[in-house]
């Protein structure tokens, strides 16, 4: 029994609830929310950092079984005389609850068609993270063509290939499906999105589409040529100053692919490119775990005073599998960061066959040493410590941030050859107990 799935017997014999208590896992929760749109808008945390953020909104949910219709009147109270900042979490929280405790489509009632138009997204998590499948139903058969457009997503998000008739005939009359990820999502779960009409967004000249179409190989796992991609590549670097937000998404899932279908050549070749942002291109390193990119970027960690950024944190777990407690958080004595990164180095190197190898080799990290007691690297890609695999180690996908967690999601359903319908935007414990199946179940892909 989870959490939030008390019994209505023990409800019954609990006592009166505290004066307040509600009142303040609601202003809990409203904050949690906000402090978790921040993180994936940042993309710098782990899964397991935005599970901790949404502790506070797990119990609220909770807390909601036991106030129960008295919870919805304090959650409303709450929305009425929210500040600005607190707006989109309080009607998330308001709509979250009415999904706890109220059937469909009475649990709808809270969503006024203006709230809705004003806060989408906050609907659209709601009822994505706890309404039951049945909203899907209500909102395909609404007469509000955005209330449609939420159903399309929603029955991609929560996997209804049930309703694939009624996405077919409200697709029909949305003139901007697909658009977003989240609709995307249900054509590839559904098996809807031809190869061919993806080629064809990528061969557009609108940032928009461009996105469309990278974002639906990243879930679907098909493969498409390298120049369209570079094509994407070139279109986002010339649109980074009229719309970054945009254009950086786009050169991001564009060099993820890219990384991930072509590794020994293209995804090289971005690693060198002085374009490409230092972000990303570590992201890139991190992907490949080819020893020659990768030993310039430990001889930067080796040297350097500050703190690691998440990037080069990424960089070590991918590539060597773990973090040094003297790189970890804060700078400290320059002697020790060194040695600590040079005997992790030279643990991982022996373990994949480099038995020559001692710690003074590393003092000066040169290309060179491919070539001398590290030969043996030229060959392997790193993931973790070990040679690169195709099955999604998930262990790293608990442990990087969400942005590189993003492109292993992607590089899994490429290598699986199938749509793998995980996003880094879903409710944590839905990822993580996603991540813990795969993990109890490493050979149900068949990918070794």
């Amino acid at each position: 029994m989870s959490s939030i799935e008390l019994s209505s017997s023990l409800l019954d014999n609990l006592p009166p609830p505290l004066p307040r208590v509600f009142e303040n896992l609601v202003e809990e929760a409203v904050l949690a929310y906000r402090k978790r749109q921040r993180s994936l808008q940042l993309g710098e945390q782990s899964v397991r950092a935005l599970g901790v953020l949404e502790r506070p909104i797990e119990s609220l949910l909770a807390g909601a079984k036991y106030y129960s219709q008295s919870a919805i009147e304090i959650a409303t109270h709450f929305f009425n005389i929210a500040k600005p900042v607190d707006k989109e979490g309080a009607f998330f929280v308001l709509v979250a609850i009415s999904q706890v405790l109220l059937p469909v489509p009475k649990s709808l009632e809270a969503i006024s068609a203006s709230d809705f138009h004003r806060h989408p997204d906050a609907v659209k998590n709601a009822l994505w993270f706890y309404a039951a499948p049945e909203v899907c139903d209500v909102l395909l058969a609404s007469d509000i063509a955005a209330m449609n457009e939420l159903g399309v997503e929603l029955a991609g998000l929560m996997t209804q290939a049930r309703l694939e008739n009624q996405i077919s005939a409200k697709a029909a009359g949305l003139q901007e499906l697909p658009t977003r990820l989240t609709t995307l999502l249900s054509w590839d779960v559904l098996g809807r999105t031809a190869p061919s009409e993806i080629v064809s967004w990528l061969q557009s000249d609108d940032l928009a589409l461009q996105h469309t179409g990278l974002s639906a190989l990243c879930i679907s796992g098909i493969k498409v040529s390298a120049a369209l991609m570079r094509n994407a590549i070139q279109i986002a670097l010339a649109s980074m100053t009229a719309h970054s937000t945009l254009a950086g998404n786009v050169l991001d899932l564009a060099c993820a692919l890219l990384c991930i279908h072509y590794p020994d050549s293209e995804g090289v070749m971005l690693v060198e490119e002085a374009d490409i942002p230092l972000s990303i291109r570590r992201r890139c390193i991190s992907l490949l775990g080819i020893p020659r990119c990768l030993i310039p970027e430990l001889e930067i960690l080796a040297k350097q005073g500050t703190s690691l950024s998440p990037e080069q944190r990424d960089l070590l777990l991918m590539c060597l599998g773990g973090i040094p407690a003297n790189l970890s958080e804060r700078p400290g004595v320059q002697q020790h960061r060194e040695q600590a990164l040079i005997e992790l180095a030279t643990f991982v190197f022996r373990e994949n066959g480099c038995a020559e190898v001692h710690a003074q080799h590393l003092a000066e990290w040169t290309p060179q040493l491919l070539e001398g007691p590290l030969w043996p690297l030229v060959q392997i890609r790193l993931r973790a410590g070990k040679p690169w695999n195709k099955q999604l180690n998930v262990s790293l996908a608990l442990d990087v941030s969400h942005r590189m967690r993003l492109w292993l999601y992607a590089e899994f359903a490429a290598q699986s050859g199938r749509s793998f319908p995980l996003l880094i935007n879903d409710r944590a414990s839905r990822q993580l107990e996603v991540l813990q199946t795969l993990e109890e179940m490493g050979d149900l892909f068949d990918l070794q």
